[in-house]
């Protein structure tokens, strides 16, 4: 997977706008930072595994209008067909939007957008 350039983040943005869960977004994420102060290292790790389930699930129940963009954004990013990604096993699927979620340039691009 590359890193998410700035090209990208106009691409989030438009998905994040069509699947209308910018506030649940932002309640998970801020809920996460709030959830790792002051914790152990395997606390935190717990805390941004489940901040990526949630993110997960959010997507799968809100993705209907925005369905063909995330597999062309995923495609895009992984340098595969859309149809790959749109055919993927669900296991694989969230591994893959788990590499996402933990990618350093992903990471960034929330930790900006939170600011």
């Amino acid at each position: 997977m590359r890193n998410i350039v700035t090209a990208d983040l106009f691409t989030i943005a438009k998905i994040v706008k069509k699947m209308n869960v910018k506030q649940q977004l932002k309640q998970i994420l801020f809920s996460n930072v709030e959830d790792i102060k002051g914790k152990t290292d395997n606390e935190i790790i717990l805390a941004k595994k489940e901040a990526q389930f949630e993110i997960i699930m959010m997507i799968i129940e809100n993705i209907d209008n925005a369905e063909q963009d995330l597999y062309a954004f995923l495609a895009k990013i992984t340098e595969q067909k859309a149809k790959d990604i749109q055919n993927m096993e669900i296991d694989k699927f969230i591994e893959l939007m788990q590499e996402l979620f933990e990618s350093e340039s992903f990471n960034k691009v929330f930790t900006v957008a939170l600011r």
